[in-house]
């Protein structure tokens, strides 16, 4: 009965030990696995690491592995942009391996693989509360850097801009630090850009406005030529009229005019015939006619006047002159017996 005990408790040891030594070779060989993989990953052959990854969780040996296989095989998937896989797995990941070694790790690559799928709201509140679990993570720099790209791209540049310089000034040696030097410049480029365009708005209302100052402008003056053309053009009609009027008149007064040009030369040559009368009988008869001087006065006072009147008292004060001048001969030939 002992002997049989004895052989039982040696048989247990001994299947514990083999145990042991084939788990301890098997989490040998899943270590190195999953070395080779992260080797795969770091040179850039993603689609062979997950390959290998997925290998690893179909087989039951490396279920020590199980975590960081489905954890690479996340990072696989985010890299070549298979996204709603890699969610869908590293979800399996936090839910199932919250005590794994690459658990908050995980929690940024969500916040990072939300930012991918453009849920920037939903990335933020993700990274906030890595930031705030894991403030000495060495992916804190990170987190902040994809918090401040997600208010980026939500248009809300003040914030962003306060969170790549605190990047900035709070960790120099970040891989995100030259990346966020240039958001900086990138924030300053577009407030001047937003400022341009302000500036580029209003002058475009101005200058609409302007435009259309200098239409109802030109409208006025063209409505003004248009009163002011209808005006000549009346007044041209009436100008004509008018014209027409005054040369009629004009041609009537040259005619009466020449008439009494007329009348004045036929009494200034009889005048001219009644002097030369006067003269005659004067020689012959040795008589001086009394009022001779009155005649020679009324002739040069009729020179005079003929330089200082009108045509119509010019021939008036001739009319008188001859008159005299009749009166003058009737009298001396009275005073020789004779008659005119």
């Amino acid at each position: 009965m002992t002997k049989k005990l004895l052989c039982f408790l040696f048989i247990i040891i001994l299947f514990l030990f083999s145990s042991h030594i084939l788990f301890s070779i098997d989490h040998e060989q899943g270590r190195e696995r999953v070395a080779e993989g992260i080797e795969l990953f770091s040179k850039g052959l993603y689609d062979q690491a997950l390959v290998l990854f997925r290998s690893m969780i179909v087989d039951p040996e490396f279920f020590y592995y199980h975590g960081d296989a489905y954890f690479w095989i996340a990072k696989c998937q985010m890299v070549l942009g298979k996204l709603d896989d890699a969610t869908k797995n590293l979800e399996y990941f936090l839910i199932h391996f919250d005590n794994h070694v690459y658990y908050s790790e995980a929690v940024y690559q969500k916040g990072r693989l939300l930012f991918m799928q453009n849920e920037f709201e939903k990335s933020i509140q993700v990274l906030e509360k890595f930031i705030e679990q894991y403030p000495t993570s060495v992916f804190i720099s990170n987190a902040y850097f994809w918090v401040a790209e997600s208010v980026f791209f939500m248009g809300r540049l003040g914030d962003a801009e306060q969170i790549y310089r605190y990047i900035v000034s709070k960790f120099p040696n970040s891989y995100k630090f030259e990346t966020s030097k240039y958001r900086i410049s990138i924030i300053e480029f577009k407030k001047r850009e937003n400022e341009l365009l302000k500036l580029l708005k209003w002058s475009h209302m101005e200058a609409l406005k302007t435009m259309d100052d200098f239409k109802r402008r030109e409208k006025t003056y063209e409505q003004a030529i248009a009163t002011y053309q209808k005006r000549l053009s009346n007044a041209g009609i009436e100008y004509d009229v008018v014209n027409e009027d005054q040369s009629e008149k004009v041609a009537q007064l040259s005619e009466e005019l020449e008439k009494k040009n007329k009348d004045i030369e036929n009494l200034n040559n009889a005048i001219i015939l009644l002097q030369q009368q006067i003269a005659y009988l004067e020689a012959i008869t040795g008589i001086t006619v009394p009022d001779q001087d009155i005649v020679s006065t009324i002739n040069i006072n009729k020179e005079k006047k003929e330089t200082e009147l009108s045509n119509d008292e010019r021939l008036r004060i001739i009319k008188t002159e001859a008159e005299e001048a009749k009166k003058m001969l009737q009298k001396l030939l009275q005073s020789l017996g004779g008659d005119i």
